[in-house]
């Protein structure tokens, strides 16, 4: 995603939903400056930008199962309003907008009763079959312009990889909320800060759902395992394996780190008949190298380390469940909190 790439704003000319207020309000030229702009007030004024959203393409060079991501409003003069679209370019741009639509109409958050804090609280999901696309939206209530209204942030998937998506929806919907916390907590400053706040962390959510798209573990290889020999082994061994197994069944998400690849490759193979179905669609039997391969939302991982490498706090952070670390440069097992207690 190109985030400093600059902001552009597509006009209007005075057509579409500028166009239909104006006439909806009686507004002849005079009431218009020569911007088309209307003068409310000292402070502020309304023009054609504010009812177009702005345009951002997803980073061409990544490949994301993600086909789009909306922001949208509920605005008081021009009702549901897309804000801002970080989009694909095979995605017809009128679903992005049919989507805030779907989204903002009908079943929304009360916003009727209720101090601020408690409309601050509300979050609410929903879920839409367009043509071709399925989105996973959080509805919720931020600050637009200092006022309180309703958003809907949504993520559009192509209905091609709708099966993949369906295994992970807790994720997707888990990342949502987190998004829509950052942009609820930084509205209170102002729109820009927030819309910068939200732009920052949306990379990191694409490439996590571009990791899980993509892993697969095979059927595992009993000769492979640790368990085709496991009477030959050192008591040690065995030891330290009766307490990796334990703690994975504890957690039910392991990742295991080492020096050597082939070793720590080992131990995933040893682990995988472990997994249930289920997890075994969140699993990557590939080793890689570098702590920053680390994907949180996967029930089993292998990565090759260098002694001292570890991962960071807010890695472990964004996993939906404990997490086991095996380390093999220590021959040492750890676990997270449980019930993501952080």
């Amino acid at each position: 995603m190109q985030q400093q790439q600059q902001r552009k704003k597509e006009k209007s000319g005075g057509g579409g939903i500028w166009s239909a207020f104006v006439n909806y309000m009686g507004l002849d030229g005079g009431q218009l400056d020569s911007r088309n702009v209307i003068q409310i007030n000292s402070k502020y004024e309304i023009g054609p930008d504010d009812f177009e959203p702005t345009w951002i393409p997803l980073n061409a060079d990544k490949s994301y199962p993600v086909s789009g991501v909306v922001l949208s409003l509920w605005d008081n003069l021009s009702g549901p309003r897309v804000e801002q679209v970080w989009y694909d370019s095979q995605i017809p741009r009128e679903l992005l907008l049919q989507s805030a639509t779907f989204t903002l109409n009908g079943e929304m958050l009360d916003m009727g009763e209720g101090d601020s804090e408690e409309k601050l609280d509300r979050v609410e999901h929903k879920f839409l079959m367009l043509p071709q696309y399925f989105s996973a939206c959080i509805l919720f209530c931020a600050y637009f312009n200092g006022q309180l209204t309703k958003f809907s942030l949504s993520c559009i998937f192509s209905t091609g990889v709708v099966d993949r998506m369906f295994c992970m929806l807790n994720i997707v919907m888990d990342r949502l909320r987190f998004l829509a916390g950052i942009y609820k907590e930084v509205s209170s400053q102002s729109s820009e800060a927030a819309m910068t706040a939200l732009e920052l962390a949306l990379p990191p959510m694409l490439a996590n759902f571009s990791a899980l798209a993509t892993v697969r573990l095979d059927p595992p290889m009993f000769s492979s395992s640790l368990l085709a020999a496991a009477t030959s082994l050192p008591n040690e061994v065995q030891t330290f394996f009766s307490t990796v197994l334990t703690s994975h069944l504890q957690t039910g998400s392991t990742v295991v780190i080492g020096p050597n690849a082939q070793r720590v490759e080992a131990w995933v193979v040893s682990l995988a008949p472990f997994l249930l179905e289920d997890q075994r669609r969140l699993a990557r039997a590939q080793v890689l190298k570098g702590i920053q391969n680390f994907v949180p939302d996967l029930c089993l991982q292998g990565l090759q380390t260098q002694p001292g490498e570890k991962l960071d706090d807010e890695q472990i952070l964004f996993s939906l469940t404990p997490t086991t670390l095996v380390d093999l440069h220590s021959l040492s097992v750890k676990q997270t909190h449980p019930y993501h207690e952080f």
